[in-house]
């Protein structure tokens, strides 16, 4: 059986993958709220795609980071955010870990958008600071307008929760930039699109 997932892995068998210069894979996403018909944790599609990645391309992944940056989600319950300073952190953390230990080729996977910003200036200091390059790959990217109407012609884009029982509060609900943040959400996550993903990989959460 060809082993893929780090945490399944003897520190020998690890070691034998290192040896085979294979590249490794870090998945991570977010534990967030997608609507009263979908599970949280969306880093379950990431983890899954990474997967089916690894064992195409002869990679191994690492263990998925489960939290992101989801604070304009925090007051509903069972959202667990991550400060952007944290994130930043671990995966520098990751990638100490790995860089240390002799892996040179390494690839975040990312389903999750609200992380992208700490990705983009982590990716940049680790560039900066250990001359290696780590691409990242949006799991969710290969969606476009077009496709998002042909799967979903009555709409369902944004995150609601129904019935109008719990909105967001804090800063993200109040100011000028309310509208502008609710329209970010409702492009940037689809919660059918998510609830539909995550169905393929766990038919019996949704």
């Amino acid at each position: 059986m060809n082993k893929v997932r780090l945490q399944d892995l003897t520190w020998v068998e690890a070691e034998e993958k290192l040896k085979a210069g294979v590249p490794v894979i870090v998945p991570f996403g977010s534990q967030e709220q997608h609507g009263p018909h979908a599970p949280m944790g969306d880093f379950i599609i990431t983890e899954a795609v990474a997967g089916a990645a690894a064992e195409r391309a002869g990679a191994i992944v690492a263990p998925v980071i489960a939290g992101g940056y989801s604070e304009y989600f925090k007051p509903y319950p069972g959202t667990i955010s991550l400060r952007s300073s944290t994130l930043g952190a671990v995966l520098e953390d990751y990638v100490d870990c790995l860089v240390g230990q002799g892996f040179e080729r390494i690839i975040f996977f990312n389903g999750h958008s609200g992380n992208s910003g700490t990705i983009d200036h982590t990716v940049r200091k680790i560039r900066d600071e250990r001359s290696l390059r780590i691409p990242v790959l949006s799991i969710l990217g290969f969606r476009t307008p077009e496709m998002m109407k042909q799967l979903f012609p009555a709409g369902g884009a944004g995150h609601g929760v129904g019935g109008g029982r719990r909105r967001p509060h804090g800063a993200c609900a109040r100011g000028a930039g309310r509208s502008q943040r609710r329209r970010e959400r409702r492009h940037l996550h689809e919660r059918a699109f998510a609830g539909s993903l995550i169905r393929g990989r766990r038919p019996d959460l949704v």
